[in-house]
């Protein structure tokens, strides 16, 4: 008997569903030009995304729902209470899962202001096919963030009982093995790599409007050998891999759309873009202006 089972039917509903409409990535003129010559995203490690609450969310609607399930008296407030110790160092500072991002909605002013520099950005849609076919080819899983809370609240039910359930089973772990502190340990580390999957699709809804979708990497826990790469940031080096546009028999990246960020050079940036992009042959398109005025960045 798989004992897992629930946390693998959690995350594969998560990711079940597809998109149907393009998916846009929002960047800068110059990492633009990286893009296309190396047809490729960087999926950067969840742990080091801009928003520094990406793994605390999830962490603190877990840590929520073990605080009114120990308030109520429930009769497995060990298990609880160990593993809300061990979210709180697991999440931030375990494994490795490295994420790249899109959205349906390729012309949106907060995300013109948070993804790309004044007067320097764009956005570039692709076909959903070409990303689920992307991702597939390099074990990644595409999903929709969730940002309801009422879905994140039943999500959060689903897994402490899952964790819950799991600890009955296996039970505790003798002395000899595990310190009394995390005699159940063991048990939420068979469930961590799942848990990872969960939180990288959940985002604060105060995001909402963002329309996010997600190419979540497989698990990496050896970062010295796995094909990982560093970039500087402006305190630190953030770990990241590539996330290949070109799939398997396609031997040029194709954009469905592109839209030109607020500019105060509209005409030109539109007609250098455009001649940029037929240069690399990435697709019959014309470029849109986003249509915001550069005033109101």
């Amino acid at each position: 008997m798989n004992v897992n089972k629930p946390f693998e039917q959690i995350v594969s509903s998560l990711y079940s569903e597809k998109p149907s409409r393009n998916l846009f990535h929002y960047t800068s003129l110059r990492s633009l030009e990286g893009i296309v010559r190396d047809r490729c995203l960087w999926a950067t490690d969840i742990h080091y995304f801009n928003d520094a609450a990406e793994m605390r969310h999830i962490a603190q609607l877990l840590d929520g729902e073990i605080d009114r399930r120990i308030r109520q008296g429930c009769d497995n407030e060990k298990v609880l209470s160990q593993f809300r110790v061990w979210l709180s160092d697991r999440l931030p500072n375990g494994n490795m899962v490295f994420v790249t991002s899109f959205t349906q909605n390729g012309n949106l002013l907060s995300q013109w202001r948070g993804y790309c520099a004044p007067g320097k950005g764009v956005s570039f849609g692709f076909d959903p096919g070409l990303i689920l076919r992307c991702a597939d080819e390099q074990s990644f899983q595409v999903g929709k963030c969730i940002y309801e809370t009422a879905d994140q609240a039943k999500l959060v039910t689903q897994i402490v009982d899952a964790v819950s359930d799991l600890a009955k089973i296996r039970g505790e772990a003798a002395p000899n093995k595990k310190h009394p502190s995390q005699s159940y340990h063991g048990v939420f580390e068979e469930i961590e790599n799942s848990l990872l999957h969960i939180g990288a699709l959940v985002k604060h809804p105060s995001f909402a409007e963002e329309e996010e979708w997600r190419a979540v990497s497989s698990i990496f826990t050896n970062y010295v050998e796995a094909p990982i790469h560093y970039r500087e940031s402006l305190s630190m080096l953030v770990p990241y891999i590539h996330f290949s546009l070109a799939p398997s028999g396609e031997s040029r990246l194709f954009f469905k759309h592109v839209f030109l960020g607020p500019t105060p050079n509209i005409n030109l940036s539109i007609n250098s873009l455009s001649r940029f992009l037929a240069k690399h042959n990435t697709g019959q398109f014309s470029v849109q202006y986003c249509g915001i005025p550069y005033r109101n960045w």
